[in-house]
C-alpha cells in the first residue's frame, strides 16, 4: 500500500489551489499512491478521529491465527 497524507488550510479550498491539489491527487493515484486529506483543523482539534480513520485505512484485513493456520494444514 502506498498512501500520501495531506494537511489542508483554507487557502486549499480555493481556485487554483483546489485545481492544483486535484490534478496532483490524480497523479498520484496514476502512480498508485492513494490520497487521503484532512483539514488542518480537524488534526489540531481531533487528532484522535483522524489517527482512528488513518488506522483503518492501514490496518489489514483479519488474517487467521497461527492456530487457525495450523488446523488447515
Amino acid at each position: 500500500m502506498k498512501l500520501a497524507v495531506e494537511l489542508d488550510g483554507g487557502q486549499h479550498n480555493r481556485g487554483e489551489a483546489k485545481k492544483y491539489d486535484a490534478v496532483r491527487s490524480e497523479y498520484l493515484e496514476v502512480k498508485g499512491i492513494e490520497v487521503m486529506r484532512f483539514w488542518d483543523n480537524e488534526v489540531l482539534l481531533d487528532m484522535e478521529s483522524v489517527l482512528s480513520e488513518l488506522g483503518r485505512k492501514v490496518t489489514p484485513p483479519y488474517l487467521p491465527s497461527v492456530s487457525s493456520r495450523n488446523d488447515l494444514s
